[in-house]
């Protein structure tokens, strides 16, 4: 959960999934899309990152979830948290 379980590389994916959805959102949304960026050509690029993103949240319960250290109760109430926290973060961006 905050402890880290020794996957690095889920780490850094988590890095690439989060730094790829902000420049998305920045260089489309925010950014007045550039001259030469249409909407297919910003799907075909930046649309990976939400879905890895996603990915790995359900990848990284999944793994816990199988960690006979960890209640699923504790487990339930910290991505409760997590997903309250990340709710009112894009509530703020809208």
């Amino acid at each position: 959960m905050p402890k880290s379980s020794g996957l690095i590389g889920i780490d850094i994916a988590y890095l690439i999934a989060l730094f790829g959805t902000m420049a998305g959102n920045c260089i489309f949304v925010l950014g007045g899309k550039g001259p030469y960026l249409t909407q297919m050509h910003f799907f075909l690029v930046f649309d990976i990152f939400p879905a890895l993103f996603f990915f790995l949240n359900g990848m990284t319960v999944t793994l816990t979830m199988r960690d006979k250290k960890v209640s699923n109760r504790k487990l339930l109430a910290y991505l409760g948290k997590r997903g309250a926290v990340f709710f009112i973060v894009g509530l703020i961006f809208c």
